[in-house]
């Protein structure tokens, strides 16, 4: 992307196994002083007490038991992801030049064959208990993060509860849900989602899945502009769905989530319609990974 050339991400040309010297340069402390690797990867406590993950640009975890210092990098079509395991002595560097390949999930398979999982040696096994088919009907259903609006289902599969219909979650009791990477709290229609790293507590609500007619889809109709971003879209009707449509050679399919929501899998965003007091449609706010609430004014 010319326009990045001139800033340092999109200025640097590299190779991984350049990647892997700088690392192993860095963490050495011959850049600048030694202090300076210390203060890079200092980590702060949030408001609420919960510590921070990120630091002078970069990700500071625990994965598999084990410190890891990481950060992906996305644009255009490339993808990379760079992590270091300090008590390891072991870097992993990966670059690909097609958006098409999960770095995350290529990473993530490398790495699980240099490191072991530390943390499943020593961990005290969790009691599980089996649900009975009246509570996993209970907790099925889709919930909204009450924080960015995203929506996540529990789904109930040979009786079994499944997040997304893809990942497994074990019992800790008939409310409380737990898998490797967070716990769910559930009382009723309301709860609680917590991250396991970096530990947070986003409240989370169950919501009815919506289910729309063609008449009420063409209320969604229309051209949306943005101020904050400077942009035109449009949201039309095609075949038995929604679209929203950025120029004439693309378009993303809008899926219904919960009422005037709607997710665009592809994309990963979450958009949500805002009505004024008399129930018309005058907003659209679109939410990502990085950006949440991004207005869109519905034009007359």
């Amino acid at each position: 992307m010319p326009n990045e050339y001139v800033y340092g991400n999109g200025g640097l040309l590299t190779t991984t196994e350049d990647l892997l010297k700088w690392t192993n340069y860095f963490l050495l402390g011959r850049l600048g002083n030694p202090s300076l690797v210390s203060k890079q990867i200092q980590t702060d406590p949030l408001n609420n007490g919960t510590m921070n993950n990120y630091a002078a640009g970069l990700f500071i975890n625990k994965l598999a038991g084990w410190n890891s210092i990481n950060h992906s990098g996305a644009t255009a079509g490339y993808r990379a992801w760079l992590e270091t395991f300090p008590e390891l002595k072991l870097s992993i560097a990966v670059l690909s030049n097609n958006s098409s390949v999960n770095i995350g999930e290529t990473e993530s398979s490398v790495r699980k064959i240099f490191v072991r999982d530390k943390k499943s040696d020593n961990s005290k096994k969790e009691d599980t208990i089996k649900l009975s088919e009246q509570d996993l009907n209970a907790l099925s259903g889709m919930y909204r993060n009450e924080r960015d609006g995203s929506t996540f289902t529990l789904d109930v599969k040979n009786k079994q509860i499944l997040v997304q219909r893809e990942l497994p979650m074990k019992a800790l009791s008939k409310n409380i849900l737990t898998c490797d990477y967070f716990i769910l709290v559930v009382n009723g229609q309301n709860g609680l989602y917590i991250p396991k790293s970096p530990v947070d507590t986003i409240p989370i609500s169950k919501v009815k899945q919506a289910v729309l007619t063609k008449e009420e889809m063409s209320g969604y109709e229309g051209q949306y502009f943005s101020e904050e971003t400077n942009s035109e879209l449009m949201v039309k009707q095609k075949g038995d769905g929604l679209i929203m449509q950025l120029n004439p050679d693309r378009s993303y399919s809008m899926i219904p989530t919960y009422a005037d929501a709607f997710r665009i899998a592809e994309l990963y965003i979450d958009l949500q319609f805002i009505r004024n007091p008399e129930n018309k449609l005058i907003m659209m706010k679109m939410s990502q990974g990085r950006a949440r609430g991004v207005e869109f004014k519905k034009l007359p």
